[in-house]
This record gives C-alpha cells, sequence and structure tokens, in this order.
C-alpha cells in the first residue's frame, strides 16, 4: 500500500517534470526566434542603408559630368 502511494507520488512528479521541460523548450525556441527576427532586420536594415548609401554616391559622380545621370532601377527611389 505504501509502496503504490509512493510510486504513484513518483510517477506523478515525474510527468510534472516532463511536462515544465516541454514548456521549457517551447519556449526556448520562441525566444530564439525572436532574437533571429530581429537579427534579421538589423542585417536587412543595414543592406538596404549601405544600398542607398552607394546610389547617393552614384549618383552625386554622375551628376558632376552628366546633366541627366542614368541609375539603376533599384537607384531611382533614392534620387
Amino acid at each position: 500500500m505504501i509502496l503504490s502511494v509512493i510510486l504513484q507520488v513518483f510517477n506523478v512528479l515525474l510527468v510534472q517534470s516532463q511536462i515544465y521541460e516541454t514548456d521549457r523548450k517551447d519556449s526556448n525556441q520562441f525566444l530564439q526566434t525572436t532574437i533571429s527576427f530581429d537579427n534579421t532586420y538589423e542585417q536587412s536594415k543595414e543592406i538596404v542603408e549601405t544600398k542607398r548609401e552607394s546610389c547617393i554616391d552614384e549618383y552625386q559622380q554622375h551628376k558632376s559630368y552628366r546633366r541627366n545621370p542614368i541609375l539603376p532601377s533599384y537607384c531611382k527611389q533614392y534620387c
């Protein structure tokens, strides 16, 4: 009888710890995806800024010796 009660308590504790472990893993995965999203956003922002600066530089170079500079289509939104 006592052994049965001890086994039941142990079983309940074991099941609870497994549920907690699953929740913890899911939570960690969610947090990592959020961080990953932030990193991706920052990288994308840097790429756009670099492209914009490059287009502006190219526009300034062409502007000095051409009246109507011919720029790539992706640069037209910046100049």
